[in-house]
């Protein structure tokens, strides 16, 4: 069954989910406004839409929490994690570079899916990795489906090849990598990438919670309740035991997302910036009350 969300607590996901949606309204506000008065170049796509990602994410969270969905929020609150550290790391020195390692990486993965697909007799193809499939036997493309997948093709290749593309081909490799940012870092680990951002804690402390949740690992000290006399019990749906951790750790990856797209990509516009304060004071507030209650 479900938990029965008392009174104290509904106003309390109320509020909170209030204020996340202010946050991600502002952030929006904030996005329409660069694409609106400011020129926006192919380098600029990455943050933008990595920024248009988060504020995506959180939009859904502000939606699962005002109804006490809590911990199936964790995978949500995660991307948004995984996509602040890709786009602090552009933002951090050398957009232009960064943003073409970005864009090179997800057409050469693009192309490279594309050709498991069209490609049926190549090693690794789909209808090859289908073929011992319980369900589905056999992956067949009409003849629309081809003409368009190999028009795809045929365009990612001429992206890839580019002379724009050239030195960042060079620099990527042959090889497909597991994450964009391996040229600067020397590593394909997410963990190394909050590393070198110098906010390792955001990874240690709640990306590694997070993940826990995703494999299927943390289901067994947040859903088991132990009484006397050795009974174990399980926790009902939409238990909120963990609010106060997704709601706190939502707004401070909302609050730094929002600065930093401000910052770097606004010019530092006082007047958004100011307009940050309320809400932050806000988030302080509910912070604050959570450690009473």
């Amino acid at each position: 069954m479900r938990h029965q969300i008392d009174e104290k607590t509904n106003n309390l996901l109320i509020e909170a989910s209030n204020l996340i949606k202010d946050f991600t309204d502002l952030g929006l506000s904030i996005w329409e406004s660069r694409l609106n008065n400011y020129k926006n170049v192919t380098t600029d796509l990455p943050t933008n839409l990595l920024f248009r990602q988060i504020l995506e994410a959180n939009d859904g969270l502000y939606e699962l929490i005002k109804l006490g969905c809590i911990n199936i929020c964790k995978p949500i609150l995660r991307t948004s994690l995984d996509c602040y550290l890709q786009m602090s790391f552009i933002l951090e020195g050398d957009e232009q570079r960064k943003a073409m390692h970005f864009l090179y990486h997800y057409n050469k993965s693009k192309l490279s899916d594309l050709e498991k697909v069209i490609f049926p007799e190549n090693k690794n193809s789909l209808s090859k990795k289908l073929s011992k499939d319980k369900i589905m036997k056999e992956f067949i493309l009409s003849d629309a489906d081809k003409n368009l997948g190999f028009a795809d093709y045929k365009t990612l290749n001429e992206i890839l090849g580019s002379a724009e593309n050239r030195q960042t081909a060079k620099e990527y490799g042959d090889k497909k990598k597991k994450s964009w940012y391996h040229f600067f870092i020397k590593s394909q680990k997410i963990e190394d990438l909050a590393l070198s951002l110098k906010q390792n804690a955001l990874y240690e402390i709640l990306f590694r919670n997070l993940s826990s949740f995703i494999h299927g690992e943390d289901i067994l000290h947040s859903n088991v309740v132990f009484f006397p006399d050795e009974v174990i019990g399980l926790k009902n749906l939409r238990d909120t035991d963990q609010l106060d951790f997704l709601v706190n750790s939502t707004i401070i990856i909302l609050e730094r997302s929002i600065l930093n797209y401000l910052i770097k990509k606004m010019a530092a516009n006082k007047d958004m910036i100011l307009s940050m304060k309320p809400l932050m004071e806000r988030g302080l507030k509910l912070r604050n009350r959570s450690k009473t209650t």
